[in-house]
């Protein structure tokens, strides 16, 4: 089916180009598959790369796509731009937010070395403030390969062409759910109780809160207080350290709950 895929999109894609004017627009959904391949995804995350564009940029209906199957097609349509949830819904496919990695990885390489600078600054503009910190280590580091290119911050041959391999490519939500079942196995409930007597302090670089009494301290988490390292041994983060009122902590835990931030098996 992959190779009915190439012929689908070649044809639906037939006449388009690159921003270059040059080069075939084909070439994209097809780096976008080899990519796919390379990171060892299946032939069914492939033809959602060669295709993720057909809906957005062809004449290609969503009925069109049914010979691909129900998968490929809701990914593709995923993929497709429809409000300003885009990013948040497609990362509901697991298809769709692999494909729309690489996707971003490919469209970054090429904006890096194009040769239309004022375009390309705006396109990855765009995209840092739209993509960065959303998908995986291996999108934001191609992300801000492109944004120092375009600027010509780095001399060109100091600045590296960054690498993509499956583990910097692994999705943050992946990472965060892994995360989450590795601490709820683990967890136990907090022995903790602060008062006013104990003292407080907010770290402003790394944006957390600590309780330090005596000789012991404690990082505000979320799965709760936990033992951690006094800040004030950590040097290098000194001076960002804040003194801060038990109320303003007890506050600081009741936004936390609204907002969700501590894992729900937390008691």
């Amino acid at each position: 089916m992959l190779n009915e895929a190439i012929m689908f999109a070649t044809i639906k894609h037939n006449g388009q180009t690159r921003n270059d004017g040059k080069t075939p627009y084909i070439y994209h959904p097809m780096n976008v598959a080899r990519l796919l391949a390379e990171l060892g995804y299946d032939e069914k995350y492939q033809i959602a790369g060669i295709l993720h564009d057909t809906l957005e940029d062809t004449s290609t209906t969503e009925d069109e796509l049914d010979q691909f199957g129900t998968e490929i097609k809701d990914a593709v349509v995923a993929l497709t731009r429809k409000d300003n949830d885009y990013v948040e819904n497609l990362l509901t496919n697991d298809i769709a937010a692999i494909v729309k990695s690489c996707d971003i990885v490919d469209n970054m390489l090429g904006a890096a070395f194009c040769e239309n600078r004022k375009w390309a600054k705006r396109y990855v503009d765009k995209s840092m403030k739209q993509y960065r910190r959303k998908f995986s280590k291996g999108v934001d580091e191609a992300i801000e390969f492109a944004y120092a290119m375009v600027r010509r911050i780095d001399a060109l041959t100091e600045r590296r062409i960054p690498r993509v391999y499956k583990e910097n490519m692994k999705l943050y939500q992946v990472i965060e759910k892994e995360i989450y079942e590795e601490e709820k196995q683990s967890y136990v409930p907090s022995a903790v109780v602060i008062s006013e007597n104990d003292k407080f302090v907010f770290d402003e670089c790394l944006k957390c809160y600590y309780c330090i009494r005596d000789n012991e301290t404690w990082l505000l988490s979320r799965t709760g207080w936990r033992p951690a390292r006094n800040p004030y041994t950590r040097s290098e983060y000194g001076e960002h350290l804040t003194p801060i009122s038990y109320q303003r902590v007890t506050e600081a835990i009741e936004e936390y709950k609204e907002n969700g931030f501590f894992y729900d098996f937390v008691k």
